[in-house]
């Protein structure tokens, strides 16, 4: 007789995962990022930039629904690919990390490291750099209301295994540093036995691998989406912060990941020491606690406390980004999506069956006299998906298993937050969904937190078989960011979000930037902020203004310039004959000087005319190299007079009638002439400076373009010379300049300048320069200057009048979505100022600007209030610019409108 089983016995189980070293099944990580698992499977992972939903319109929207249908359809029969939003929380100091590391690469020190104490043992330089530091992160601390914030990433995982192969080679090779896992061959004798391979072997297991993470990926960039497979050390950071939360969170991990733990898969290795590094990467990853036995609702991993949830019941209609709202979830949180492919034929064939099935189920009933309106609804439903799955390639069912784990961070974790989060998500999800449901997961807790991994493994198998449409709808690539990875942390997003700007962000086409908006909201506090933070990191500025709004950059750096040219008593002179060797003067220089004469002229060449300046422009660099001495303008103009004397001796009336008219036309320009002193002296400005104001207010309105076109030709060679100084140095701004316009309508009217300017705009990616432009009008761009517009890789729009709308859609051929936007945005003095960043290749979506009091006094430029209180200041502080700033803070905060 058998035994009766007991009740521990008959109770159903959830399987559980093996001991805690199972949680991470990772061998061997190499540099490019290829992860090998336990079972011999290749993982790959991929940073992804979703596109910013936002600013999207319908027309984006479908074709993004589309790309993700096409990848769909791309799974072949149990192939799976992983999508993961995650939800971090980060700290001001990791906002602060770049700027950290560039200001220590190039001054030496550690600025977020120096205290008040510490700081008066910097030089100048350096503690002009500590003191833009500072009061940056006050206003990241301001803008991001504490001191940690929500940071969104999204990645996706897809793993590769060789044995998928039909090949028998392959489905007997695995890695040669992999030992064969005997256990688990006992278990499951029909898997093929795990043998070692060849580098070879390895080498064209990588290449299909990689080959398939391509066909995914082209899919997504062909819409914009764009994509980065991470490194070695980059992969494993990003599974340290999944292993290790609390530590990553609050800055206390002890190990992190360097190269010497990654593997070298281009020459064979030791099973030992393939072991003993094993060994290695789980004790990185896996050496936090874990308990999930102290709950049945909650699990502990590190000190944080979580809950994962999962995707339940039978979902009937999706809209497309439908996650978006638990995605801006406040808590921490992992969003795990698990696509798995089906055959085809055999899919088709089952729902053949069931659709035949439900007919004739139906058909008894109805001949019954009692016809089931829920079944016949089923059949009906079951013969349309089969008849668009026969007519339609893109139609069919995939595999669906969606986890979400929310977690609190300890030391002291919020259950009831939690709590909270996962309640407003099972009620969003059941409202969306009709027929889903968010599953609590109880005594589940363990695997199902496992399944949010970045493994490429759904270990708790929950799925749900979807629509190919209803997938697509559930693919959680959603941004609310435009941002670079890294850069400064100027702009907050609709989420409460840091935003970084890049101005040398490598994937941008050209180093340009234009900030156009009306008065009062915000350009000029932007573009201070921006310069002063690049100085500190190592930059040059050259900064063309004729307002005074940036006079204070003069007070917060060490060494800065301010630079009259223009008027009469002016002491600084460029002299625009400057060249590196007077004997090979570049062909540009001596187009440059044709054009500039001709504007200081105003006046267009003819073909002779020009010829015959440019062979005397040339005469005149070869006698003043001859003779040791400094070309200038009075030396043009002596030779000018000889040779249409000669010319004249010599019956050329002609051509000595057109040099004795240059001749004349630039006395002015020469000697004691009107202009003399602004054309005809040596250059004497401090080219070494970190930066320089070329004031334009004395300038006359004659001479402000010839003046300014002389300026940006000196500009453009100091930016040169600046970069082949610092040409191997490893800081990112080191040897990298800033040319910076202030209103750009001076030179947008003039084509010779406005070309010139262009030229220069467009070669900024390869002077290493940042080159940009403001304007309260964004129409100041108009004709020659449009392209600097176009071009431009980084343009903040803040608020713009009503006009200006129909001429920016059409000059940057702006969505509806981006001109709705554009037409709501607000700004409130001293508090905040919203604008839609346009950032290249990193996306658009609207941002606030926010500052603490600190950058507020550094940066106004109000003339009847704030200037005459920061001028107050500084004499009481005996121009001690930061002590100033201090007692303006702590007296005036920063002042609203009353």
């Amino acid at each position: 007789m058998a035994r009766t089983k007991t009740r521990k016995e008959q109770a159903p189980t959830t399987p559980k995962p093996a001991g805690t070293d199972r949680f991470w099944p990772i061998k061997a990580v190499g540099s490019d990022g290829t992860i090998v698992l336990d079972d011999g499977r290749l993982l790959l992972l991929v940073a992804v930039e979703p596109p910013n939903v936002d600013v999207m319109d319908q027309a984006q929207i479908e074709a993004c629904f589309n790309s993700f249908m096409a990848m769909n359809r791309l799974l072949e029969a149990d192939e799976t690919i992983q999508f993961l939003v995650e939800g971090e929380l980060v700290g001001i100091d990791e906002h602060m990390e770049h700027m950290r590391s560039q200001i220590e690469a190039v001054h030496g020190f550690d600025p977020m490291g120096t205290d008040v104490r510490r700081s008066k043992e910097l030089n100048e330089r350096q503690f002009s750099a500590w003191g833009v530091f500072q009061i940056l992160r006050e206003s990241v601390q301001v803008a991001a209301a504490g001191e940690l914030t929500m940071q969104r990433r999204c990645y996706i995982a897809i793993p590769w295994d060789p044995a998928r192969s039909r090949n028998h080679e392959v489905l007997s090779a695995l890695p040669g540093f992999l030992a064969a896992n005997a256990k688990r061959n006992e278990r499951a004798p029909s898997k093929p036995k795990v043998e070692p391979r060849t580098v070879a072997e390895h080498r064209r297991y990588s290449r299909r691998a990689r080959t398939r993470l391509g066909a995914f990926l082209n899919t997504l960039e062909r819409q914009e989406i764009h994509c980065r497979p991470l490194g070695g050390v980059e992969a494993l950071e990003y599974l340290q912060r999944r292993g290790q939360p609390t530590s990553t969170t609050h800055g206390r991990v002890v190990h992190t990941p360097t190269p010497d733990i990654l593997s070298d898969f281009e020459r064979p290795v030791d099973r030992e020491q393939a072991e003993r590094t094993a060994r290695q990467l789980r004790a990185l990853l896996g050496s936090a606690p874990l308990n999930f036995r102290r709950s049945e609702h909650h699990g502990y991993v590190d000190q944080d406390v979580v809950c994962t949830t999962f995707l339940d019941g039978t979902p009937a209609s999706l809209a497309m980004f439908w996650l978006r709202s638990i995605i801006e979830m406040r808590q921490p949180f992992t969003l795990s999506l698990f696509l798995t492919g089906l055959d085809r034929l055999q899919e088709q064939q089952r729902l053949n069956r069931r659709w035949r099935q439900s007919a004739r189920e139906n058909e008894r009933n109805a001949m019954k006299g009692n016809p089931d309106p829920d079944s016949t609804a089923q059949e009906v439903e079951q013969a349309e998906l089969a008849q668009r799955m026969a007519m339609d390639p893109m139609s069919g069912t995939v595999k669906t298993s969606l986890y979400l784990m929310v977690r609190s961070p300890g030391p002291d974790p919020d259950v009831h937050a939690v709590d909270q989060e996962v309640y407003e998500a099972r009620a969003h999800v059941a409202r969306v969904t009709q027929g889903g449901t968010l599953n609590a997961g109880v005594r589940m807790q363990e695997i199902l937190w496992q399944s949010t991994l970045p493994l490429g493994t759904d270990y708790a198998k929950r799925t749900i078989i979807m629509e190919t449409q209803c997938a697509a709808d559930t693919v959680p690539l959603i941004g609310t960011g435009c941002g670079s990875p890294s850069g400064l942390p100027l702009l907050v997003s609709g989420t409460g979000e840091i935003e970084y700007l890049a101005p040398f962000d490598r994937r941008h086409q050209a180093h340009i930037t234009v900030v156009a908006g009306t008065s009062g909201t915000g350009k000029t506090v932007f573009a201070n902020r921006m310069i002063a933070a690049m100085v500190a990191m190592g930059a040059q500025a050259s900064i063309i203004d004729r307002a005074g709004h940036y006079d204070q950059q003069l007070l917060l750096h060490h060494g800065a310039k301010k630079v009259s040219i223009g008027g009469d008593e002016t002491p600084w002179a460029i002299n625009h004959w400057d060249v590196d060797d007077p004997y090979n003067v570049p062909q540009a220089k001596i187009l440059f000087l044709v054009d500039l004469h001709g504007v200081m002229l105003n006046t267009t060449w003819s073909r002779e005319e020009e010829a015959l300046l440019a062979k005397a422009i040339r005469v005149t660099y070869t006698w003043c190299a001859r003779r040791g001495i400094t070309p200038q303008e009075h030396h043009l103009v002596e030779l000018l007079t000889k040779v249409a004397a000669s010319e004249a001796e010599a019956g050329n009336a002609r051509t000595a009638a057109v040099l004795e008219t240059f001749s004349a036309e630039l006395q002015e320009f020469v000697g004691d002439g009107l202009y003399g002193h602004l054309w005809d002296r040596e250059t004497n400005i401090p080219d070494d400076a970190p930066l320089l104001i070329f004031d334009t207010a004395s300038a006359t309105k004659a001479m402000l373009i010839p003046l300014m076109f002389a300026t940006m030709d000196w500009i453009r060679e100091r930016a040169r010379s600046y970069s082949r100084e610092f040409e191997h140095h490893p800081g990112i701004y080191a040897g990298r300049s800033i040319v910076w316009l202030d209103e750009g309508w001076a030179w947008a009217r003039e084509p010779a300048l406005a070309e010139y300017i262009q030229t220069l705009a467009r070669q900024s990616r390869h002077l290493g320069l940042l080159f940009g432009v403001m304007s309260q009008d964004a129409e100041d761009f108009e004709g020659d200057a449009a392209a600097v517009l176009r071009n431009a890789s980084i343009r903040i729009l803040l608020r713009q009048d009503e006009a200006m709308l129909e001429y920016l859609s059409a000059s940057l051929r702006l969505s509806p979505e981006q001109v709705s936007k554009l037409g709501d945005l607000r700004s409130l003095k001293g508090q905040f100022s919203e604008a839609l960043v346009m950032n290249g290749y990193r996306g658009a979506g609207r941002v606030t600007m926010r500052m603490g009091p600190a950058e507020y006094w550094a940066y106004t430029s109000d003339p009847n209030h704030d200037v005459p209180l920061r001028n107050r200041a500084l004499e009481e502080a005996d121009g001690n610019i930061w002590k100033a700033l201090a007692s303006l803070s702590m007296t005036h905060g920063i002042p609203t409108e009353t």
